[in-house]
């Protein structure tokens, strides 16, 4: 047996074979595939152990599966990061549908609502989203960073109407509630 990565089909052949000329053509014609399943073996390797890699090789998967910076940016702790990774498959493979326009704001900045134009009566084929932030503050750039993300992961066909921020914060009588609109 040998440990050589680069052993071809034709050199393992058995010698009543190998001096068929077919099987030796046959051989050869299949070595491209077994050669791109060789080089693929690494990097099955790599996607199945995620939750160990280190931070810098996450963000090389990420790019290499289309997660670009805001996406990034907005999944700040290491868990965030690897699940966003394991997400990346069926975020590309929906891309363009509302599933992938909640999946993408949960994934980065918690709970929100995405509400199509038929279901608040807004212009076809339009959809608002309401990002829900319970806890901590929120800035115009993660609002606009949260923008872009829907204008990469939304329907072509479908404009973004509105997006709003609501927050609550607790006080000694109760919740208050408020709402931040920005109008596309």
């Amino acid at each position: 047996m040998t440990n050589r990565t680069d052993v071809k089909l034709v050199e393992i052949l058995p010698e009543n074979i190998s001096r068929d000329e077919n099987a030796y053509y046959m051989a050869e014609s299949v070595q491209p595939q077994l050669d791109d399943i060789n080089a693929s073996i690494p990097f099955i390797e790599l996607y199945s152990r995620i939750d160990e890699l280190p931070e810098p090789i996450l963000r090389m998967l990420a790019l290499e599966n289309q997660l670009y910076k805001d996406e990034w940016e907005l999944a700040t702790t290491i868990e965030e990061k690897r699940e966003l990774v394991k997400q990346s498959f069926d975020l590309n493979m929906r891309r363009g549908t509302r599933w992938s326009v909640e999946r993408i704001l949960e994934l980065v900045t918690g709970v929100t609502g995405v509400e199509e134009w038929f279901e608040y009566g807004g212009s076809p084929y339009s959809f608002r989203i309401t990002l829900d932030i319970n806890e901590g503050e929120i800035s115009n750039a993660q609002i606009l960073q949260a923008e872009r993300l829907v204008q990469r992961y939304k329907p072509l066909r479908s404009p973004l109407e509105a997006l709003e921020v609501q927050t609550k914060a607790e006080t000694v009588t109760g919740y208050v509630g408020a709402a931040n609109t920005m109008i596309m």
